[in-house]
């Protein structure tokens, strides 16, 4: 009886330590549907960004005016954390970088996605300007989206 209670208790520590460190889900765009509504979240475009893949670029309106976006993980494949996740405009909006630190979903259709993007504003020399934060609604076809990121509490 000891080695079967010895053998179920190394086994639930093994299992326990497996777990990655991540508050993130990984949700296929496919996959979304309305139980994800209002959830915070990360929109992955094109390709999958994962353990250094190379990083999409796209343009999302801001203001009317299109402005071009690099996807900016951190992605060990072990311990990946929401808040380090973001994509960045490749050149400064009225003298500012603009970083989409986080997305709400709002709506979700067959072929498209409406969120807020919620939008930090940084200096030249990478100071968040705290003053400047602005949030905008934005549709995403979904077949650009590949993956959802999806912040989980922990």
């Amino acid at each position: 009886m000891k080695v079967l209670i010895s053998f179920l208790l190394l086994s639930a520590a093994l299992l326990s330590s497996a777990q990655d460190g991540s508050d993130i889900w990984y949700i296929r765009v496919q996959a979304l549907d309305t139980s994800y509504l209002q959830e915070f979240a990360h929109l992955d475009f094109y390709r999958r960004s994962f353990h250094g893949s190379p990083l999409d670029t796209v343009s999302i309106p801001v203001n009317g005016k299109p402005v071009k976006f690099v996807e900016r993980r951190k992605d060990n494949g072990f311990n990946n954390w929401f808040i380090e996740q973001y994509l960045e405009s490749l050149e400064m909006v009225d003298k500012v970088k603009l970083r989409i630190e986080k997305c709400q979903l709002k709506e979700i259709r067959a072929d498209s996605v409406l969120v807020i993007n919620y939008f930090a504003c940084y200096d030249a020399h990478n100071k968040r300007l705290a003053d400047q934060a602005f949030q905008q609604q934005c549709w995403f076809k979904k077949d650009i989206i590949t993956e959802v990121l999806i912040h989980r509490e922990r």
